[in-house]
């Protein structure tokens, strides 16, 4: 169905005279961004939407474009779908850059607390939080015994040799971490991936430190929990 491109003329006789009328034209893409408009409500759930935004507001002002013999029929749902775009746009955006803020929040305590136990050489539990949530000691079991067994032992060995954790077995004072940039937010089928750059204030480690954080969904205990997915120095 394409748009009228003039205005659709109409006789009207009188007497003595004849007038030609000219009617309003009708416009299907006003429908048409009232629609998509609605649409953008999927703003507010994936962020990958927002395009369709702007679709919405070009497609709503083509709509809206001026006509001889009046306001076209449609402008009002064009106008309609523009506000809708916009409301979801502003909404979507809003809300994801909360949750993103949180979730930059969350990874960085989780990571202060990483290393935090690799400074006091612990070793064990800093290596089970490299690992998945669920791939985890069960945490009511001992876990140093459990890195005591034969192949545990040669894991935490040779992670132990690792060059960030060697550096930190031979600090001499307790560094003061803080971030050098913001968390840099990604995903990765359907978890959030965080990465943070530390730097120590006090110099007692002498790299800047890389981690990157994944957060993972626990299906059996129903919450969200953190692993550190990788650790580097730059």
């Amino acid at each position: 169905m394409g748009e009228s491109q003039t205005d659709n003329p109409t006789l009207s006789l009188g007497i003595g005279e004849c007038e030609t009328v000219y009617q309003p034209p009708v416009r299907p893409s006003g429908i048409v961004t009232l629609l998509l408009g609605m649409l953008c409500s999927l703003i507010v759930l994936n962020r990958g939407f927002l395009p369709l935004a702007v679709v919405v507001v070009l497609l709503g002002l083509f709509a809206m474009r001026p006509a001889p013999a009046g306001a076209p029929v449609g402008r009002r749902a064009a106008m309609l779908g523009i506000v809708l775009a916009i409301f979801f746009l502003t909404l979507g955006w809003t809300r994801g850059a909360i949750i993103e803020r949180d979730v930059s929040r969350s990874a960085e305590k989780f990571a202060l607390h990483w290393l935090k136990l690799a400074e006091m050489g612990e070793w064990e539990l800093a290596y089970e939080l490299t690992n998945p949530p669920s791939s985890r000691q069960n945490p009511r079991m001992p876990l140093k015994a459990h890195y005591l067994k034969l192949e545990k032992a040669q894991e935490l060995s040779e992670y132990k040799e690792q060059e960030l954790i060697q550096m930190f077995t031979e600090l001499t004072q307790q560094p003061h971490w803080e971030l050098t940039e913001r968390p840099r937010i990604s995903r990765s089928s359907g978890d959030y991936l965080v990465s943070l750059q530390f730097t120590d204030r006090n110099n007692a480690f002498p790299s800047q430190t890389l981690l990157t954080m994944q957060r993972v969904w626990q299906p059996q205990e129903n919450h969200f929990d953190w692993m550190v997915k990788s650790h580097e120095l730059r």
